[in-house]
């Protein structure tokens, strides 16, 4: 077996047991290719994160706290429907991977990806509670600064990369914090929110038009350059319709940006169901490299382009946080700058980046 040179640099006890889980994830994957010029040049582009800001300690504990209530007022509500086929492809074959909740998160056996077993019926259990805004604020407003330096302003960047045009929508905006920085920027920006008091608390904020209902109930003659979801996409129960409803509202060559949880990502191999990125009722889809591109495919969109980001090693450190071994998670925060770049680069980070493409007319 060829090790990354990377590997080779490490020689404290707990670094190397991270590294080695990391690397026995993804093996199969490019990340054992990855020459040294090649690792050089992925960790130039690397952006660091501030592990203390985005993990603290606790934050599992309420992440899964706030997925319980949740799931609580699902089955206090109108309850839950099953879910027989594969959202993306309609694939009736399928495996369990891991449940939560007692719902079960499955792979699709013919495009691979992922989905719960059973999803809300009436999604306004989970999104028209009055704690829904407060959860939200709570869990932004602290780092809120820190969140659009970091992340919203590259996201401002992608968008023109692959858009020259500066009409923007942000469907799912919740609280506003990149609608804000993209309208610093320049761009004319929109929201859509299903949360009606999270949608009246940006529209007030930041003076923005945002709609709370629907995507396919959005009818206004108005067609954007670009349109945003993200950590959106995961919500819904149909992805390919909710896709196609929102392409209806993009301008020709227009481009729609996705963000969603990887479910092939190192992070999520190794937390399974303690991952936050896993809690059934808001969490539905669990997309991988295959069936994003089964999505633009049954969209008639043009993937332009695919990658992973994520803050993988962050997320092991809360997750041994939570397991009480300190060493383990220590070496996790050491190791970040070293090991999240190649993990990105093999495809493995817990986060998409994708741009669909609305070429021609329709």
């Amino acid at each position: 077996m060829k090790f990354p040179l990377y590997l080779l640099t490490i020689h404290d006890r707990d670094e190397s047991l991270v590294a080695l889980a990391l690397a026995r994830r993804v093996r199969s994957r490019r990340v054992w290719t990855l020459e040294g010029s090649m690792y050089s040049t992925t960790l130039k582009n690397f952006r660091d994160i501030d592990v203390h800001i985005m993990r603290p300690r606790g934050f599992l504990e309420r992440e899964t706290e706030w997925a319980r209530e949740s799931y609580q007022k699902v089955v206090d509500g109108s309850g839950f429907t099953d879910v027989k086929n594969c959202p993306v492809c309609k694939g009736e074959i399928r495996s369990v991977l891991f449940s939560k909740f007692t719902i079960d998160i499955c792979r699709c056996s013919a495009c691979g990806h992922g989905y719960a077993s059973q999803v809300p019926a009436n999604v306004s259990d989970v999104y028209s509670d009055a704690n829904y805004l407060d959860q939200s604020l709570e869990a932004t407003n602290s780092e809120a600064e820190y969140r659009k330096k970091r992340f919203y302003d590259e996201r401002v960047t992608l968008i023109k990369q692959f858009c020259d045009g500066n009409r923007l929508l942000d469907v799912g905006c919740g609280t506003g914090l990149f609608l804000e920085v993209a309208k610093k920027q320049g761009f004319e920006v929109y929201g859509q929110e299903l949360g009606k008091g999270m949608a009246e608390w940006t529209r007030t904020t930041f003076s923005i038009p945002v709609w709370d209902e629907p995507v396919e109930q959005i009818d206004t003659g108005v067609r954007f350059d670009a349109i945003t979801i993200f950590d959106v996409i995961e919500h819904v129960t149909d992805p390919v319709m909710f896709v196609l409803a929102v392409k209806r509202l993009l301008a020709d060559n227009g481009v729609i940006i996705v963000l969603t949880p990887n479910l092939d990502s190192c992070a999520l191999s190794i937390m399974k169901e303690k991952s936050q990125i896993v809690c059934p009722p808001s969490h539905l889809q669990y997309f991988t490299m295959a069936s994003m591109k089964e999505m633009a495919r049954r969209t008639d969109l043009a993937l332009e382009y695919l990658v992973t980001n994520g803050i993988d090693l962050a997320d092991m450190k809360a997750y041994y946080d939570l397991v009480h071994e300190d060493c383990l998670a220590r070496a996790c925060e050491h190791l970040y700058q070293m090991l999240q770049p190649v993990v990105d680069a093999a495809n493995s980070g817990n986060h998409f980046k994708a741009v669909f493409r609305k070429n021609g007319q329709g």
